[in-house]
């Protein structure tokens, strides 16, 4: 990522909200690049980052807020359309206090189908999300035609069967054509 941005890794530290969005932009930019890449290899992928967070929304000091909740359920959204599910995986420890954002993490992992694990233990990480890629079904939901408003709308999936554990995209852009 630093290749791509190049931003170094102090430069993300600053404790100020101009910092926190220029660490958002960074990433997202990263990482929109890393799905357009993605989405020319063929057939499902499963994409492991190993990351901090970044914040997901970010108060600035004449009391405005940035919510980049909608930009990475929009970024998810892509991943999804390239065929690639997101995991992420936080290091399990914290460079300075607050530097580590979950709810970014399960934001865009919500919106691919995929998993945000706690903790750095790969191996554990690995074979979880190989497993999961074996065995899966796959439900289609049609909303109706009225529906189409460009909006993010929330699904829920359930199953009465014990022990089974669901793994699901969190919702949908409602977008004509998609």
């Amino acid at each position: 990522m630093q290749k791509v941005s190049q931003i170094r890794p102090q430069d993300f530290r600053v404790a100020s909200p101009i910092a926190a969005q220029s660490r958002f932009k960074a990433t997202y930019a990263a990482l929109n690049d890393m799905c357009a890449q993605m989405a020319a290899l063929p057939g499902p992928k499963e994409l492991l980052w190993v990351t901090y967070g970044i914040p997901s929304t970010i108060q600035f000091a004449d009391r405005t807020w940035f919510d980049g909740a909608k930009f990475l359920r929009q970024l998810g959204e892509r991943f999804v359309e390239s065929d690639t599910t997101v995991y992420t995986a936080d290091p399990g420890m914290s460079l300075q206090q607050g530097l580590l954002n979950r709810d970014s993490l399960e934001i865009l992992t919500g919106a691919t189908g995929g998993r945000a694990f706690s903790t750095i233990a790969l191996e554990r990480a690995i074979t979880q999300i190989e497993a999961g890629s074996r065995i899966n079904y796959s439900l289609e939901y049609q909303p109706p035609a009225t529906n189409w408003d460009g909006k993010y709308h929330k699904l829920r999936v359930t199953v009465a069967r014990k022990g089974v554990r669901l793994q699901t995209e969190l919702g949908y852009y409602a977008v004509s054509g998609s």
